[in-house]
């Protein structure tokens, strides 16, 4: 605990006391002494009493006192990383669909960044919300897909729609696509949301709309998504295979292979020209899979 050293003003003892009392008594006569903490020891207890209630808020999830006691942390101690980190995450939970914080998160995360470009921590942040928010979008977009496509199955089933709900089976498609373009723009490789986009851009309803280069971009990169997840699959196998090619090369007898008018000498050779042919294939194979499973989805 910090502490302040003083005289006694009355048999002038030494004196060491807690910074954090107003008045105290000299151990030696009992004068009663009114300690004049400095501004830095006011700011330094303001501080540890900041942290703890930042630290309290952030756990019961109190966005809005969160922000508040960041505030008064930063006031004093702007370079305090962690503080920033909670800044921005507790801005972010206040994002509403009227008023979306992502980007205000994002610029406290960079403020975190430009105090200690290496830690961990705020890379972990920006990546963590930045899933929450592909995942929100994404859930909002299957809310409006569902009520759309509840209307559309009910007009295909023979009940009469009014025109105020064909209208609002268009406009909630038309909703659930573009929240699924925003998803697929915070996780562009996320499959599940451009599965999502896919559903509701080509089926039912959906399939007789055109719904833009942009929708026609995303699904493309589905199929190549797809593709690459097939890829990454074959080559696990085919190194697997290459391996052990090269062990079965490895283990041929090589005195067999030096008398090629030996009968087990011309078979070794035989197998060895068909284990290396082999292996030249399994490397095409590698290197065109290793092609595919390197696409990586256009910035749109």
């Amino acid at each position: 605990m910090p502490t302040v050293k003083l005289n006694c003003p009355d048999c002038g003892a030494a004196l060491e006391l807690p910074d954090n009392l107003g008045v105290a008594h000299c151990l030696y006569c009992g004068t009663r002494i009114q300690i004049e903490r400095t501004e830095a020891a006011r700011e330094q207890q303001d501080l540890k009493r900041y942290l703890e209630l930042c630290r309290i808020a952030v756990e019961a999830r109190n966005h809005n006192e969160t922000i508040q006691y960041c505030n008064k942390i930063l006031e004093i101690n702007p370079s305090d990383v962690e503080t920033w980190i909670h800044k921005a995450t507790a801005t972010f939970w206040l994002t509403t669909v009227a008023d979306n914080r992502y980007d205000e998160a994002m610029e406290y995360l960079k403020k975190a960044a430009e105090i200690a470009p290496a830690d961990g921590r705020i890379s972990r942040a920006k990546a963590q919300l930045t899933l929450v928010q592909a995942r929100w979008y994404n859930d909002l977009g299957v809310s409006a897909f569902k009520i759309s496509d509840d209307l559309w199955k009910s007009y295909k089933s023979g009940m009469i729609l009014t025109r105020p709900a064909a209208r609002q089976c268009v406009d909630e498609l038309k909703k659930a696509i573009d929240y699924y373009l925003l998803a697929a723009r915070y996780a562009p490789e996320d499959m599940t949301i451009l599965g999502n986009l896919e559903q509701a851009a080509t089926t039912g309803l959906g399939g007789r709309n055109n719904w833009g280069p942009v929708v026609q971009t995303r699904l493309e990169s589905l199929g190549h998504l797809r593709a690459k997840k097939q890829a990454e699959a074959n080559l696990l196998e085919l190194r697997a295979q290459l391996q052990e090619a090269e062990a079965g090369l490895g283990r041929l007898d090589t005195k067999d292979l030096q008398g090629s008018k030996n009968r087990k000498g011309l078979f070794s050779g035989s197998r060895l020209k068909s284990t290396e042919g082999r292996m030249t294939k399994l490397r095409t194979q590698i290197a065109q899979n290793e092609t595919v499973a390197a696409y990586r989805p256009p910035q749109v």
